[in-house]
């Protein structure tokens, strides 16, 4: 006999499902998803710099470090997504041209059921204000981005994976 799939809880963001022993998490706004890291190309004092947000994460016990991430709205695919949600935690505009996708990830493929799109962009302008989950943008040089990675400062899943992605890809990585 088949397991039969059992949603034993869900809100506006996830469901948890059963299927047979095993739970697992499905996020049906996922599938445009995207993460994307992001660097300054604008004159002066940001440029080259990474720009992360700092934001309250009640699961992991208070404030990460991180790249930008949301779940897409209908009809945008997940470059859409990434540009909009650039903008709309950051204030900083992505060129369109500079956008390129990396890859995708499953941060925990044991108990989230989808993949998340990542993306690389380049920043050409500040076009408004972080919104309000976001507790802060941090602007940090590729030497401070790699230190706070090996000290276990980010342990963000999309922020590792969209970083190594980026480094091997595109063979980015200018500090050795």
């Amino acid at each position: 006999m088949e397991d039969m799939r059992t949603i034993e809880y869900e809100n506006p963001w996830f469901q948890v499902i059963r299927e047979g022993r095993y739970y697992f998490v499905q996020e049906p706004k996922a599938q445009n998803a995207a993460a994307v890291l992001m660097q300054s190309v604008i004159p002066g004092p940001t440029l080259g710099k990474f720009i992360l947000v700092e934001q309250t994460r009640p699961a992991s016990g208070g404030r990460c470090l991180e790249i930008v991430r949301g779940y897409g709205e209908p009809g945008e695919d997940s470059a859409m997504c990434a540009r909009r949600e650039a903008l709309e935690e950051t204030g900083y505009e992505l060129d369109r041209g500079s956008l390129r996708h990396l890859g995708a990830v499953r941060p925990n493929s044991a108990i989230l059921a989808g993949p998340v799109d990542l993306y690389y962009g380049q920043a050409r302008r500040r076009a408004g204000r972080p919104d309000d989950e976001i507790d802060c943008c941090i602007l940090l040089d590729e030497r401070d981005l790699k230190s706070k990675i090996v000290s276990g400062e980010i342990l963000d899943g999309f922020t590792l994976s969209a970083y190594l992605l980026w480094t091997l890809k595109d063979g980015c990585s200018s500090d050795g």
